[in-house]
């Protein structure tokens, strides 16, 4: 701000030399000492100029936009849809990755039955669902985990969309469709439903 003014009160001295004003007033810029920084931030020396402080706007110091720090990177509510490769419900119980070949969702803590386990899957069961191409949502039986604890929060109701595939947030759980098949899935912790 005081760099603000001295640019204010220099310009001012400048449009008061060249104003046409009579020759024999005496110039008062001139009379005054030259004003000094103080450390502090002030000047000393200068006299403020009220008509300076009435149409001069204060800087405004360039200051990042607060962020809800149980937002992880998400969007604000009511932003639009999203985009994200990997994201995590605000719960951080559902963790999710989508490309253009589908979505698949893993959930750490369940208390739903899940439907019985294949003979041929060696693998962990009940806990990831995916959906994808021209195919019915599905339980998988998976190896790994697509959960990435440091992925995007996609805030109740959100809409997350990839490679046609919407996934929408809710208090009730998670909802992950395609838009072109209307095949998918809904997770939560009481119930896990493929269509």
């Amino acid at each position: 701000m005081a760099n603000g003014l001295a640019i204010v009160l220099s310009a001012l001295a400048v449009a008061a030399t060249g104003c046409g004003e009579d020759d024999a007033e005496p110039d008062r810029e001139a009379e005054q000492p030259a004003a000094t920084e103080e450390p502090g931030g002030g000047y000393e020396g200068a006299e403020p100029d009220s008509s300076a402080t009435e149409t001069a706007e204060p800087e405004t110091p360039a200051t990042e936009t607060p962020v809800d720090p149980g937002q992880s990177g998400g969007t604000q509510a009511g932003s639009g849809p999203s985009s994200y490769e990997a994201f995590q419900t605000p719960t951080g119980n559902i963790g999710c990755r989508s490309d253009s070949a589908g979505t698949r969702c893993d959930i750490t803590d369940y208390v739903y039955e899940p439907p019985p386990r294949p003979k041929k899957c060696e693998f962990d069961w009940g806990g990831s669902v995916s959906v994808g191409g021209e195919f019915p949502g599905q339980v998988s039986c998976v190896s790994d985990t697509v959960f990435d604890p440091g992925a995007p929060v996609l805030q109740y109701g959100q809409t997350n969309t990839v490679g046609g595939i919407a996934c929408e947030s809710s208090e009730a759980g998670l909802r992950c469709e395609s838009e072109v098949t209307g095949h998918g899935f809904f997770l939560s912790t009481q119930q896990v439903d493929v269509f």
